[in-house]
């Protein structure tokens, strides 16, 4: 790839709709029907690893600005408001914090964050053009919504960046 130009979707852009969106939606669902630590650890991998190819390292990080405080909120407040397990470690304002609630937590906030990762990904790939003729003839109305709102997207982060500066 040359210096300064944009990744794009490649090899996902030449595959049908219905390839693609199987695939998202493969990774997403096994992403949330496994509640395994590894499961967790690998799908974040994967998708930050698909993002980093399809989109660049600095999208990627720009995704990861909010990812990352998610993450750190998600794995420390799920110790501080559920207390369930059998091994206490510590006490912690007078709740104990027990090494299961850590352990969700974490396994919890990589959840998510694989999620929106992923998500982040089908967003490159899948364009309303795509979702449009997968989900045109089934439920047109609902498809031509879902379309124009995710239009808004693009435009509104745009319209952010314009009045920041």
């Amino acid at each position: 790839m040359e210096h300064g130009s944009r990744p794009h979707p490649g090899f996902f852009a030449a595959l049908h709709p219905s390839v693609c969106m199987v695939y998202f939606a493969a990774a997403i669902g096994l992403t949330l029907a496994c509640s395994h630590p590894a499961a967790a650890a690998l799908s974040l991998a994967g998708g930050t690893a698909f993002s980093i190819l399809l989109r660049g390292g600095k999208e990627t990080a720009n995704t990861y600005k909010f990812v990352l405080p998610m993450f750190l909120l998600i794995a420390i407040g799920n110790p501080l408001f559920n207390h369930r397990g059998a091994t206490m470690l510590f006490m912690l304002f007078d709740q104990w914090i027990t090494l299961e609630a850590i352990s969700y937590g974490l396994v919890s906030a990589c959840t998510l964050s694989a999620i929106i990762v992923w998500f982040a990904c089908y967003q490159q790939v899948m364009t309303s053009d795509k979702f449009l003729y997968l989900f045109g003839n089934v439920a047109p109305n609902t498809a031509l919504l879902i379309t124009m709102t995710l239009r808004f997207i693009p435009k509104l982060k745009k319209d952010a960046a314009d009045i920041a500066a």
